[in-house]
């Protein structure tokens, strides 16, 4: 140790050389522990970043294969869209423009063909029969039907846009008309039902009277007639 005179001496350590070992070996240790820690840190961190990025990939591949899959189910249902469709014109072999007779000739051809009976089948589960009936079903309905079909599936027949919002406009009205007068006839029938109801009751009334008066009546001769005898009968 340097003093203010310049002199220098050794300072003695308590415990000696034995101290300063100890002290030494604990130092050591603390260091050896510190890197330990660190080295565990180290390695739990990799082992974090190992998981993440296998997870990461994983994932990244799946999700890969899983748009692929969909980009090629997609595609196919866009040329299955795109595929011309057969007609329920095509169907029954008449044109757009025939009329409802050639409709129902060719409906009857053909389910003389395709019918159950005809192929000796006890269910009508016939596919290309149920699809006649069906193509037959929309293009003989009212006209409004017939040409909302055409005009969904692109097809020009014998109605334009106009002519379609003007035979749905009609339908309505017939229907709105056939509903109000069912329901007048359902309250005409009501009424007309009522009035039988309460005419019944005023003649079961009138008969029940009837009855009554005729009972008394013929109560009321006997009593005269069990008079009259017991009249006859008596002493002078």
């Amino acid at each position: 140790m340097l003093l203010r005179s310049g002199k220098t001496y050794a300072v003695k350590t308590p415990g000696g050389p034995a101290a300063a070992s100890k002290n030494n070996k604990r130092v050591c240790t603390s260091e050896s522990g510190m890197l330990n820690t660190i080295l565990l840190m180290c390695k739990r961190l990799l082992r974090s970043t190992y998981i993440w990025l296998r997870d990461f990939l994983y994932y990244t591949m799946l999700c890969g294969f899983l748009c692929t899959l969909l980009a090629m189910i997609a595609s196919s249902v866009i040329i299955r869209g795109h595929q011309p469709s057969q007609s329920y014109y095509d169907t029954l072999g008449v044109s757009p423009l025939a009329a409802k007779s050639d409709i129902k000739a060719a409906y009857r051809k053909l389910s003389l063909q395709t019918h159950p009976d005809k192929l000796g089948s006890s269910t009508f589960d016939n596919p290309a029969y149920l699809h006649i009936r069906e193509a037959y079903e929309t293009l003989s309905a009212e006209d409004h039907v017939r040409c909302t079909y055409d005009l969904t599936n692109g097809i020009e027949g014998l109605w334009s846009s106009d002519d379609c919002i003007r035979a749905r406009r009609e339908f309505n009205a017939r229907e709105e008309f056939r509903r109000l007068d069912e329901l007048e006839k359902a309250r005409q029938k009501n009424e007309n039902e009522k009035k039988e109801r309460q005419r019944r009751r005023e003649e079961r009334w009138r008969q029940q009277e009837e009855r009554d008066q005729g009972a008394m009546l013929v109560s009321r001769s006997a009593a005269a007639l069990k008079g009259f005898f017991a009249n006859i009968h008596a002493p002078w």
